[in-house]
């Protein structure tokens, strides 16, 4: 990398992480997690790419720091000899939603049910609840002896697609105290940035 090229890749991780370049590196830091926290997958999943470029800036700076000049500066206190104990830092609590299914959702999934043929009890969910990159789905109707199918809305962390509904089959043994947990593979096909899903049934 040519020293121009150095000049203007330090100007950009500056910009990126909002500091100046006469920052020191506990302002730096504190920056860097900041934004992390405020841009973190698990809780804004579109963020993912400006995630990765803060982390990025921050890598590249850490990296050549002492090219930069970067110094730590000490605190006030520890200038008059006078330690200060380090500041923890906690990572904010992820928001928990829940919303009822409008009349055109549960239409759309009851619909796309009776496309399909087959010895199952047919159910379609009337609400959802959101936990970061976790989702719960909630049907009204008890769960039936033998095999049961869920036709459930897709793309829930990514409002902006409309998908169409996955139908979801499962025997009465798979489901657990009234839940069903979906397998990890349908979750990583069917329904983009969920990490965790289940089904809850009503109580019979």
């Amino acid at each position: 990398m040519s020293p121009i090229d150095r000049l203007a890749s330090k100007t950009q991780a500056f910009e990126t992480l909002g500091v100046s370049t006469e920052a020191t590196k506990n302002e730096i830091r504190a920056a860097y997690r900041m934004l992390a926290f405020k841009k973190h997958p698990d809780q804004h999943p579109e963020c993912g790419n400006e995630f990765a470029r803060i982390t990025e800036a921050y890598r590249f700076i850490c990296e050549h720091a002492d090219e930069f000049g970067i110094t730590e500066a000490p605190a006030e206190e520890e200038v008059a000899n006078e330690p200060v104990a380090p500041r923890r830092v906690s990572r904010p609590a992820l928001q928990a939603t829940e919303e009822e299914f409008d009349a055109t959702t549960m239409l759309e999934c009851e619909a796309h049910l009776d496309e399909y043929e087959g010895n199952f009890t047919g159910h379609v969910p009337s609400a959802i609840y959101r936990k970061g990159r976790n989702l719960t789905y909630f049907v009204k109707t008890p769960l039936a002896k033998g095999r049961n199918a869920v036709s459930l809305p897709t793309g829930m962390l990514e409002d902006t697609r409309k998908t169409l509904p996955k139908l979801v089959t499962f025997d009465f043994r798979d489901a657990h105290g009234g839940y069903f947990e979906m397998p990890t593979e349908t979750c990583a096909e069917h329904f983009p940035g969920a990490r965790k899903i289940q089904i809850r049934f009503a109580s019979a």
